[in-house]
Order: C-alpha cells, then structure tokens, then sequence
C-alpha cells in the first residue's frame, strides 16, 4: 500500500492476539500473486478483525479474509488517504435490520395492527377485511350496545366503536367469540352521565381482547373473564363512573395487561371505586395496574383481591394530587406479605378499613405492622388457623387524619383462627383507642394475647365457650377475668372480676359475656 509515496503492509491480526513485531512471518519464497512480501525495510501496520465467537482451534495469521470467494484474493497496493490506515475496534453494537413480514400462518391473516386472525368464511363475521368497522350503529346491534360474539368476529375491523363522544352512550361493549377481538388497537367505550347508561367492557372469549388497545370514559366495569380474555392488552380509562371494578376471573385473563385510570373531574365529591379481583391461576401476573387521581375528589378503592398466584410480579401504583386509599385488602396464602415479585400492594398495609384473612391459614405465622388504619378497623381471621401464630402490630401515629381513630375490632371467628397470636395496638396520638375482642369459634383465641400501649382500652372481649379462650390474656390478665380492663396497658384493677365462665363444662356453650367499664360480667 502507497501512502504519501511510501510502501506500507497492512496485516489482519485478530482480536485479542498481539503479533510480535520483532518476529514476523516467514517471507513467502516469491513475489508472484502473494498477498505480501517481508522487507525489513518496509514498516507494518496492523490492524484488528473480530474474534470468532465459536472457533475451536487457536486463530492463525491468514492474509485470506475473503468471507464467500472460494479462491484467497489478491492484495493490491493501493494509494489512500491517512486517516483510513488507522485500526478501529470492533463495533459492540446489533445492526439494525429492516423490518420483514413473516408470511401469516396457514388460516390466518393479518389486520392492519399487524397481529393474525383467523381466516373465516365470508359472512361469518362482522370484519372481513381491513377497511371494515363495527359500531352499535352497524350490522344487528342495537343501540348502546357492541357485540362481537363469533370467532374472530371483530377481530379485522379497523375501528370498534361503542356510543359517540359527546353523543349517544354506550351501555356495553361485549366481545365473546374465540379472538373475537384479538389485537385490534383501536377500540374506544364512551360512556355516560346518566347511572344507567355507565358503560361496562366484557371479554367473555378466549383470547377475545387480547393484546388489544381500549381506550374509555365513564365506564364502570371492566370484566376480563375469558381465559387469557385481557392478556397482554393496554386499556386507558379516563374519569370512570362510581363503583368502576375490574374483574380477572380465569386463567391468565389479565396476565400482562396494562391498565391506566385517570381522574381528571373538576367535581370534588368523594368517588368509590369497586373491587379489583385477580381470581384466576396467574390472572393478574405480570399486569400493571396505575390509578392516577388529578381530580378534585378522594378515592376510595373498596377491595383489591388477589388469589394464590394470581398477582406475582405484578405493579400497582397509586399517585396524583388527590388522595388514593384502599378499603380492604383480601390476600392469597401468606397474606401478610404481598404477592412475589409485585410491587405497590405494600398499601394494603396502610389506610386500611379492613384485613381479612378468610382462607385456611392465609396469615398464619407471619410477621406485620398495619400503619394507620382508618376509624372501626377491622381485623378479620375467618378459617381454619387464619391467622395462628403470627404477631400483627397495628401502629396509629402522630401524623395529621383527616378523621380520628378511636376504634379497631379484632375478629377471629374461625377454629383456632387466632390460637397463638400475639395482637398488640400501639397508639401514638391523644385520642383514646377502645378495642373490641370477639373470639367466637372453637379454640379461637387459645394462647392468645391482647396488649396495648398507653391511650389503648379493651373495652370489649367476646368468648362465647370457655374453650375459645384458653390461655387467652388481655395486658397479661387472663382474658376471661379482665377482658375488659378501661385502665391503660398495664394496669391492674384492684378487684378482678369474678369469672363468669369458670363454672362451665370445656364443651357446653354459654351465652356472650362482655366486661364493662365496671369490671362486672353482663350476659
């Protein structure tokens, strides 16, 4: 190679492998259509190729790079500008590819949104081809109502519509056949001010609305209850109407589905949203959950439920410049921790009106502090060793509350649902606290124990049999002779109480014995 009048030798070298100048190669035996020749008059610049990512043998030095010709070519000099003789490293970045259209598979197409449907009969379906529609002003629907019932009956429209904006309201948008809607991007629900026309979105199908984009206002359900009927589907609900819930009821229905809701109303009375329940094998895993409240009203989420293996690696957030609380949280096994992998349900834990723990040991031998709960807080052990052997604390502290907390009810209403558990309510502001006891099934509260920190009273425990509270304490009183001490933790009544159920056999049934302010027993 010629550059600035003299002779330069580029050699290929390897990634990674330094040649040793000193010792180069042996010079070929003759200058005839030979890639190069050694003179030791005549410097050498190398420069780097690429590694072999599966090569098996040690790299060699070839002046043959040639990638398709079966002959090595043949290395001419050449006269080239400076800059080009300078090595640069290779490149660590994928190429871009141009984008290809796979050939749809045998009996599929595909619609404008690039996903395949089903390749159906002509006048079997609503949408046959890409310039087609459905509204509940098209074909048999009805006012109000848009219905794609047969398979992959919706499923190559362009548009599917339900009521007009600032028109006509949609009442129901149903999508019930087999990929009756599947992958189509632009479906819009537009509900109304009137309680009777709040729009409601079924996906009754397999697959009916999956990987589809919904785009609403004022609607008031959302019920995915096909299998896999939401999965991977984006869904944008703006302003929806009082008691809006969200219904995943089969397997994978909700799976990675991506649901926004925004308040944006100027109207500043308080919302309550309904139920968001996951109820299927993997219904709501992987699903993205965003309530964003910039209206001018609190909302109040009534439940969020999540059965076992329902909500892993799923994310729930709640922001805006209104408050955003949660009612009441119905948790799988383990219930006192939130689902694997998820993130956002740690709110459960806060705010709360209600814990339940209603399935055979959902809460047993955990470990949780409930911050915060609103006023008449209910924590609730329904079954079987519901909530046995755990330790809960229930924490109220100083910050500021819209309305003070001055009761909470502990119910554990299952066999042995509380046997072992360690309640203890720590309040840190200047309203007093009463807390209510019932323990009203067999071994209920045996071995439990009730504490509270100062400003705390049991002014109610409710054992029904004696054998519902067996080794039961209140404050490290037995819980049938001080059950209702009205002196902050710790104290002792000068005169126990004379024990109301020490003359019943283990097993006979007696009526509800409540401790008063007044240390006697009423039943």
């Amino acid at each position: 190679m010629l550059i600035s009048g003299k002779t330069y030798w580029m050699i290929p070298v390897d990634q990674g492998i330094t040649p040793a100048v000193s010792a180069p190669p042996s010079a070929p035996t003759t200058t005839t259509n030979v890639p190069w020749r050694y003179d030791p008059n005549v410097p050498i610049i190398y420069f780097n190729v690429p590694a072999p990512t599966t090569a098996t043998t040690a790299p060699t030095f070839s002046p043959t790079l040639a990638t398709t010709a079966t002959t090595a070519p043949t290395l001419s000099p050449m006269t080239v500008q400076p800059t080009v003789i300078v090595a640069q490293p290779p490149s660590t970045s994928n190429p871009t590819l141009a984008a290809t259209t796979l050939p749809p598979d045998p009996g599929y197409t595909y619609n404008m949104f690039g996903e395949l449907c089903p390749i159906m009969p002509l006048g079997s379906v609503q949408c046959a081809e890409a310039a087609d529609y459905v509204s509940d002003q098209t074909g048999n629907n009805q006012q109000g109502f848009t219905s794609c019932l047969d398979t992959a009956d919706c499923c190559m429209c362009s548009e599917i519509l339900c009521g007009e904006q600032g028109g006509d309201e949609c009442i129901e948008l149903r999508v019930a056949g087999l990929m009756a809607a599947y992958g189509n991007r632009n479906i819009r629900v537009y509900g109304g001010e009137r309680a009777f026309a709040k729009a409601k979105i079924t996906c009754s199908g397999l697959e009916s609305c999956a990987r589809s984009r919904i785009v609403g206002n004022s609607v008031m359900e959302l019920d995915c209850g096909g299998r896999s009927g939401c999965q991977g589907s984006t869904i944008y609900i703006e302003d929806p109407a009082d008691q809006f819930s969200i219904y995943c009821r089969a397997t994978s229905s909700c799976q990675d589905m991506t649901v926004s809701v925004n308040f944006t109303s100027t109207s500043c009375d308080p919302i309550e949203l309904g139920e968001i329940k996951c109820l299927g094998a993997n219904a709501c895993n992987g699903m993205s959950l965003t309530i964003e409240n910039n209206g001018c009203r609190d909302v109040v989420i009534k439940s969020i439920e999540c059965r076992d293996g329902s909500c892993d690696y799923s994310s729930w957030s709640f922001f805006g410049r209104q408050a955003i609380t949660i009612d009441t949280c119905h948790l799988p096994t383990g219930a006192l921790s939130v689902p694997v992998g998820s993130s956002g349900l740690d709110r459960c834990f806060s705010g709360l009106q209600e814990l339940k723990c209603s399935d055979i040991m959902p809460c047993m031998q955990q470990t949780k502090t409930i911050t915060d709960p609103r006023n008449d807080f209910k924590l609730v052990c329904l079954d079987l060793l519901a909530c046995g052997g755990s330790q809960f604390t229930i924490q109220v502290t100083a910050a500021f509350k819209p309305a003070p907390i001055q009761t909470i009810n502990i119910v554990c209403d299952g066999r042995e649902s509380c046997k072992g558990t360690n309640f203890t309510v720590v309040n840190h502001n200047r309203v007093e606290i009463e807390v209510n006891v019932h323990c009203t099934s067999l071994g209920a509260c045996n071995g439990a124990m009730f504490e509270g920190s100062s400003n705390v009273r049991f002014t109610e425990v409710i054992c029904v049999a004696v054998n519902q509270c067996m080794g039961c304490t209140v404050n490290n009183l037995p819980c049938t002779t001080s059950t209702t001490t009205t002196l902050p933790a710790g104290s002792v009544p000068s005169v126990p109480p004379p024990n109301a159920l020490s003359q019943v056999a283990p097993n006979q049934a007696v009526p509800s014995t409540v401790y008063h302010n007044n240390l006697v027993p009423v039943v």
